[in-house]
């Protein structure tokens, strides 16, 4: 047999049976210090810190907005997010070194709910309401019908006001002749103590 490094000494017998000893007691450090390596926790083999390292500059980030651009795309004014986040309907985001206000998407979408209520004439109680069964994630369509309806019938109750409202203004209207004296009934009417409409 003819192994490496032994050249012309392989014929003589000791020194072999010497560098197959060595080279035994080698690998036998060397398995051990694998095994050991394996065991140790803070041990990393270098091709998986390289990769581990690869996955950091790959991970995407995620995305922040400032209050100027979450301003823009929800079409809320920059002062009322303010407010949103004073009186606890909108969490109030983490701050950049230089003190900056860095959204995430969740604000966007949170903002976006508050907004469509709020076009649909819930009241910020009304809202806060929603918002907490949102955020409990165990809410039911039953609580979210319930909060409705009472909206629903709030509402309701605003149109059957309005349509008073302008009834009374329509006979306000009429009684006017548009011209030009300084006699105008309905100057008139809302200077008398008399209320001319009631909402009840």
């Amino acid at each position: 047999m003819n192994l490496p490094g032994i050249g012309n000494r392989a014929r003589s017998p000791a020194p072999a049976k010497r560098f197959i000893r060595e080279f035994i007691l080698y690998h036998r450090q060397d398995r051990r210090r694998l095994r050991e390596d394996m065991y140790d926790p803070c041990h990393v083999p270098p091709f998986r810190a390289n990769v581990t390292d690869m996955a950091k500059k790959t991970r995407p980030q995620r995305q922040r907005l400032t209050r100027g651009v979450i301003a823009a795309r929800t079409g809320i004014n920059i002062e009322t997010i303010c407010y949103y986040e004073r009186v606890g309907l909108l969490p109030e985001p983490p701050r950049s070194q230089g003190g900056h206000r860095l959204y995430a998407n969740s604000h966007l979408k949170r903002l976006v709910f508050i907004r469509r209520c709020r076009e649909l004439g819930f009241s910020l109680e009304e809202v806060r309401a929603l918002l907490v069964l949102v955020d409990g994630g165990s809410y039911t369509c039953g609580e979210v019908e319930a909060l409705t309806s009472a909206h629903l019938d709030e509402v309701r109750r605003k149109l059957a006001d309005l349509k008073r409202l302008e009834k009374v203004l329509k006979e306000m209207v009429a009684r006017c002749a548009g011209g030009e004296v300084p006699e105008c009934p309905v100057i008139e009417a809302l200077f008398q103590e008399d209320r001319v409409y009631s909402g009840s």
